[in-house]
């Protein structure tokens, strides 16, 4: 039942997913899901404070960096907040093979509105390597 034929052809395609699994070393950049851990983190964690952003860090024991990313209504109607969020997302996949096991939490300023993606790469980049959290 895997197997689907074509009639124009005859070729036999085998359904299932093509692509490989991730080598065993694939950083995973999870969400930090645990409301625990993020309140935590706001309490205990250190924080760095830029033009666009404000990042709540610390190390975890996971192993594994995990993130969040929080917009106020200040940033503007959901369209925007989620464009936003999404750019910092992007910032952070970029980064995550560099990045060392800490909990992080990302709250943009309204300066970022406007913000592209590669500049957030740049941006989250250096806030990063200057706070000893890549690798």
């Amino acid at each position: 039942m895997g197997e689907k034929s074509s009639r124009e052809d005859g070729i036999r395609v085998e359904s299932g997913s093509l692509s490989p699994k991730p080598p065993a070393t694939h950083v995973r950049l999870a969400r930090l899901q645990d409301r625990k851990a993020r309140k935590e983190l706001f309490v205990t964690g250190n924080k760095a404070v830029s033009s666009l952003m404000v990042l709540y860090f610390q190390e975890n024991s996971i192993g594994r960096p995990r993130y969040a990313v929080y917009a106020s209504k200040k940033l503007g109607s959901a369209v925007q907040r989620n464009r936003v969020k999404r750019v910092f997302r992007q910032a952070l996949y970029s980064k995550k093979k560099e990045l060392k096991a800490y909990d992080l939490i990302i709250i943009p300023r309204e300066e970022s509105k406007a913000l592209r993606v590669p500049e957030a790469i740049s941006h989250v980049g250096k806030i990063l390597l200057d706070n000893g959290m890549l690798k």
